[in-house]
């Protein structure tokens, strides 16, 4: 009764950060169930009603809605695959522990269910190129959430009965078991990486599906999703298109991005591309959470117009990022002193080396743009993206214009690259997976002053990207590539 009258009724009401909020709220509301206390439940239901004030439009809820005003970047109000599912779960129990009807408030939450569908790749991953809450992680992906993830997909599929919750409950219960020790602790991946959090906390988590017990004694034995011709799920900046043989997340818009917050990759970004094959379900997409910062992610653009003040952009740089250097010498100390070395030397090389160099070479990228989608099809969904630095500043003058066309056995890709202004260098960061690349000029005119057009020969073919050097022409470029179902090496051209 101390706690929850001297503090905890207060954050629960307060408390800046939703998933903090709503995770007292879970104490306080089955306090109020045991004792019967009807103003705690009361302020359980009052969390509640501000996170749903908080919630996004296309269902997702922000890490640190009021981030600024804390004195942390903008990017901390980003979307968080790793916590989105924690708002779902501890709102679903506090309306069980207080007896609240689900339907209050079902619109809301089938959207933030459709939401975390989005975030999930068949192969039975979330990738962590779509985290804000970057400095988190070191790796691809993260599997800690899981639990969480679980019980909300369990209560809604309970709720609404629709079984795509259910399956892709049953497909991440699958992955979750497979990162469990021969000790019974639960890692985060099986990834050479090492992660903020410990594998103590990551395994409590899981203390969450014994909440599940009888559902998960309903569930089929084999996890398979259950997919329809054609889906498209999400109406915002992330959407997930799904099809018989493919499963593709697709990235819109970002907030901005320093070295430890904010996603960082946008502006139509594959995030995730898997194709299906004899039952098997492979993914075509690699990319690390450090492509974030660096402007790494794979079919990014790179531009580096020529005339470009350098020194302006650096101290633009320090001052969005003066006070995430410190606390990444904060985030140092903590893995020193518990003597995790080698994460240690990861932010010594991410945060610090990596970030240097990065700021130099890549001052303005498609990645860190927003995406207006053009035209969508069944199968074709063409978008417009106007390239910005980290700080959301757009880059003069260049856009790129890019079509997937969806088929049964290949993704076809073209880029349209269009610049009104010299560039010193335009970098296409290659997709691993692609095949049949072609460059071809546009139809753009050519420079008045020098009547030059962009030639073939201004490019350099290097391992993971192409480099064109378009110094005195405007101009526009025509990328043209493949994904194919069954995977293949990366065509010469």
């Amino acid at each position: 009764k101390k706690i929850c009258d001297n503090g905890l009724a207060e954050d629960v009401r307060k408390k800046e950060i939703p998933n903090q909020r709503l995770w007292g709220g879970t104490g306080i509301a089955a306090a109020a169930r045991l004792l019967k206390n009807k103003s705690w439940k009361e302020t359980a239901l009052a969390g509640i009603e501000k996170t749903m004030d908080e919630m996004r439009g296309d269902g997702f809820f922000p890490y640190h809605p009021y981030a600024e005003s804390f004195d942390l970047p903008k990017g901390a109000q980003g979307i968080t695959p790793f916590y989105h599912s924690r708002h779902i779960s501890f709102i679903l129990y506090i309306l069980e522990m207080t007896d609240t009807p689900p339907a209050r408030y079902q619109d809301k939450l089938v959207r933030a269910l459709d939401a975390l569908l989005s975030l999930i790749a068949p192969i039975g991953r979330k990738p962590l190129l779509l985290e804000s809450k970057r400095w988190y992680w070191h790796g691809h992906y993260e599997v800690a959430s899981f639990p969480f993830d679980i019980y909300a997909l369990i209560k809604g599929w309970k709720i609404t009965g629709d079984i795509r919750y259910r399956d892709h409950a049953l497909l991440l219960l699958s992955g979750l078991l497979k990162h469990q020790t021969n000790k019974g602790f639960l890692e985060a991946t099986l990834e050479r990486v090492e992660n903020f959090q410990c594998s103590i906390f990551w395994t409590a988590h899981t203390a969450w599906l014994a909440r599940l017990e009888d559902e998960l004694k309903e569930l089929p034995p084999v996890p398979e999703i259950s997919f329809i011709p054609w889906r498209k799920i999400g109406a915002g900046d992330v959407l997930k298109i799904e099809t018989g043989n493919w499963s593709i997340i697709i990235r819109q818009k970002t907030e901005p991005v320093t070295v430890n917050w904010g996603a960082g990759v946008g502006g139509a970004q594959l995030i995730s591309v898997c194709g299906r094959l004899n039952n098997q379900w492979q993914e075509y997409i690699d990319n690390n959470h450090t492509d974030a910062w660096g402007g790494t992610a794979e079919g990014n653009w790179i531009f580096l117009p020529l005339h470009f003040g350098f020194v302006h952009y650096l101290k633009s740089f320090w001052r969005a990022n003066k006070k995430e250097l410190w606390r990444g010498l904060y985030y140092l100390r903590v893995e020193i002193e518990a003597g995790k070395l080698r994460a240690a030397w990861h932010l010594i090389v991410a945060h610090y080396l990596k970030t240097l160099a990065a700021v130099i070479l890549r001052p303005f990228a498609t990645q860190w743009g927003d995406a207006q989608l053009l035209e969508e099809t069944k199968n074709v969904y063409r978008f417009r993206v106007r390239p910005s630095n980290r700080e959301k500043n757009m880059a003069p003058e260049a856009f790129l214009e890019r079509t997937y066309t969806i088929m049964p056995e290949v993704i076809k890709i073209q880029d349209r690259v269009l610049t009104e202004t010299p560039m010193r260098r335009l970098v296409w960061r290659k997709i691993s997976s692609a095949t049949a690349i072609s460059i071809r000029e546009g139809n753009a005119r050519p420079d008045q002053k020098t009547g030059l057009w962009f030639s073939a020969k201004n490019y350099k073919i290097k391992k993971r990207e192409i480099v064109f050097f378009p110094r005195e022409t405007k101009q526009e470029i025509i990328v043209s590539y493949e994904i194919k179902r069954a995977g293949s090496e990366l065509t010469s051209i």
